[in-house]
């Protein structure tokens, strides 16, 4: 008796959907161009939290755990590593060498994800010696982006960047209420201003975005902690900064009948001739004062619990009718 006939009116065996194998570099499944935006974020912020990273990289996704993945996989791939946690609590102590020398095992962690102790506070992420030069790769090709800030969060929390950094996000972010300013790379933290005597005038944050109709800003973040005389020195420097001249290259005849040209217009050659770039002083903590305006945005502290945030009031420029937007953070 011949089969031949056999199994030709059955239907076809129904298609398995095939699972998605991620890649073994990355095995968190998170994509190139979010892995570009990460260290980007990273090359300009030094050290971050995913909450942070995830409002100026992925503000869009309706949780930061994509950000979170890409993070992972950068850890992995030892572009990035984890700084501490903004808490400032140390890590556990590992084992006595008196337990090893005994040949005691440690005990093992449970496979279940372990939970966050109250009050841990959040993972603080930095780049590793390697993702220096792949976040430079993400930047302008002329910005200097410096070290990697190695100290920055292993033990005391790192209030004064994060507050920078919530900064930042009150400005850029297209999570924050109201028109966004800047993109996260016309932004630069810790920009050095060279004095006489080999000193610098660091500003926390500059940010260059002429397309938005802030050609410089330079922001100054205090968290409470200084004194009124040492805010005031830091303008002092600003100042000297600012009045500091070279001779025109232009001119040919001696060099004392040169023109004296401005230094701070080679840094910033985007900026208004007419007036000295603008300094905000963003106030921070729970006892700082409501608002400080010094020749700059006026900047002021929002209530607790509400976040980072651009406020409503505005000031002007000086030398200028051009309305400034305020920032305040927590």
């Amino acid at each position: 008796m011949s089969h031949d006939g056999e199994g030709q009116g059955q239907r076809p065996a129904a298609k398995t959907r095939t699972a998605f194998v991620r890649a073994k570099a990355y095995p968190n499944g998170s994509t190139g161009p979010l892995r570009h935006s990460v260290l980007q974020m990273l090359g300009v912020l030094k050290v971050a939290t995913v909450k942070q990273v995830w409002l100026l990289a992925r503000p869009d996704h309706e949780h930061p755990n994509t950000v979170a993945s890409a993070l992972r996989d950068l850890a992995k791939n030892k572009l990035a590593e984890q700084r501490g946690s903004t808490s400032g609590l140390p890590r556990q102590p590992e084992p006595p060498d008196s337990d090893r020398s005994a040949g005691l095992s440690p005990v093992r962690a449970a496979k279940r994800r372990p939970v966050r102790p109250p009050g841990a506070g959040a993972v603080i992420w930095g780049l590793a010696d390697l993702g220096l030069d792949a976040a430079k790769s993400t930047l302008p090709s002329e910005r200097k982006i410096g070290g990697r800030a190695r100290s920055v969060g292993r033990t005391t929390g790192a209030p004064h960047a994060m507050a920078v950094n919530d900064t930042i996000v009150a400005f850029t972010s297209p999570a924050t209420p109201g028109k966004s300013i800047g993109r996260i790379a016309d932004w630069t933290t810790e920009a050095p201003h060279p004095l006489p005597g080999d000193r610098n005038q660091f500003a926390d944050a500059v940010l260059t975005a002429p397309t938005d109709n802030v050609p410089v800003l330079l922001v100054e973040v205090d968290l409470h902690n200084e004194t009124p005389d040492v805010i005031a020195a830091k303008f002092d420097r600003y100042a000297e900064y600012f009045a500091l001249t070279y001779n025109d290259p232009k001119h040919k005849g001696h060099h004392s009948h040169a023109k004296k040209l401005p230094t701070w217009r080679r840094t910033y050659p985007m900026a208004s001739p007419h007036s000295l770039p603008p300094i905000a002083l963003v106030l921070g903590g729970a006892q700082a004062p409501a608002a400080s305006t010094t020749s700059s945005p006026r900047s002021r502290t929002s209530p607790p619990g509400t976040g980072p945030r651009r406020a409503t009031t505005r000031s002007t420029s000086p030398g200028g009718s051009r309305p400034w937007p305020a920032t305040s953070t927590t």
